[in-house]
Parts: structure tokens; sequence; C-alpha cells
């Protein structure tokens, strides 16, 4: 019974890692957020060691499988990217889905002033072509749009209103609104003004956020 619930355990785990990665990358956790995720990851890993420790007393659970043909220090250096590889998937859980389901449930709407500049990602699945929102430097982030709108963007930022969904550990981003600039006056002492130019062009359209695939 214990081994069919730590097996339960680490599936769950993994699962509420893996889902924001796959389904959304729309959520910004805050810095208080990642912060106390990291230390109460590193925190739960010895709890994780005395639970095996007390199946394999038990006879619940043994090594098995590669694992035993180890000698110590490959033992060692394998033990010390497992728990990497752990604290990893657990500061994803505690930072990003956790906080991101509570922002979603109990955040407040929100809105901010800001600039956007279209990206093309070096990802050849999911995500090509993006919106970089300027204040956002979190690197699982993603705003994607189509290929069709990246080629009517022009390559200088943008002004824009973006769409939020704040909490005290996170925001995630809905949507935005392109701010365009005032149509010039026909009297404009300028004709060969860019940015008069640029007001006259038809309106570009406006991004929809996408969920990486």
């Amino acid at each position: 019974m214990a081994k069919k619930i730590w097996i339960s355990w680490v599936l769950l785990v993994m699962l509420g890692a893996l889902v924001p990665l796959l389904l959304w990358r729309s959520f910004v956790p805050s810095a208080d957020a990642m912060r106390g995720a990291l230390y109460l990851s590193l925190a739960l890993l010895p709890v994780h060691g005395l639970w095996l420790r007390r199946l394999r007393a038990r006879g619940a659970w043994a090594p098995s499988g590669p694992w035993l043909t180890y000698g110590p220090v490959k033992r060692w250096a394998m033990g010390v990217l497992v728990l990497v590889f752990c604290a990893a998937i657990l500061w994803i859980d505690l930072a990003i889905t956790l906080p991101s389901l509570y922002t979603r449930w109990w955040g407040m709407p929100s809105q901010q002033a800001t600039q956007v500049q279209p990206h093309r990602s070096s990802a050849k699945h999911s995500c090509r072509h993006q919106l970089k929102i300027e204040g956002i430097r979190f690197p699982l982030f993603e705003f994607c749009i189509d290929a069709e709108q990246l080629a009517q963007w022009p390559a200088q930022p943008l002004p824009a209103t973006v769409l939020l969904r704040r909490s005290a550990l996170g925001m995630e981003v809905l949507g935005l609104r392109l701010v365009r600039p005032a149509p010039p006056s026909t009297d404009d002492p300028e004709p060969g003004n860019p940015q008069a130019a640029a007001a006259l062009q038809p309106p570009l359209p406006t991004p929809s956020l996408q969920g990486a695939p």
C-alpha cells in the first residue's frame, strides 16, 4: 500500500510540473513565490529521502535495474542528478502550477501599459512566433502569435495595454490591446514623418494568447 501511495505521489508531482509547460505558459510567478518555492522544494528533498529509506527498511521498496551495477562514484553522481531533477520538478509545481491555479481562481483583473515587440523563436514545433512583452523576463513565459500576424508587425516596439489577472503569487497574461497613435492633422508640416505614415496604415491585428502545444 505504501509503495502504491509513493508511486501515485510521484506521478502526480510529475504531471503537475508537465501541465503548465505543455498546455499554457501565460503565468509569471512573483519573485517571492519563486524564492519561497525554491526553499520549500529543497526542504522537501530530505523528507522524500527519509520516506524512501523507511520503505526500504520495511521491504516495500528497493533499488533495481542498472543502479545495482553502478560503482560508488557513479551512484553518488547519479544521486546528485536525481536530487537536482527532483528539486526542479518540485520547484515548477510550487512556483508555477499551484500559484497559477490560485491566480486563475482568486486573482483580480488588472491592466498594465507596456511595449511589445515581435520575436521569432528557435523552437521547431511550438510557439515559433512570439511577442516579447517589456518587463517580463520569465524564461518559461510565451505569448504566441501566428506567422501572418508576425509578418504584419513592424520591427520596432509598439505601445500596448496588457490584460492581466494578478494575485500575491504572480500574474497571468490574458491578452493585450495595441495602443494606436493618433492620426496626424491635415496640415502636418512634416509630410515625410514616419510616425504619421505609420498612423495611416491599416490597424495591426490584435493578437490572441495561445498556450504552447
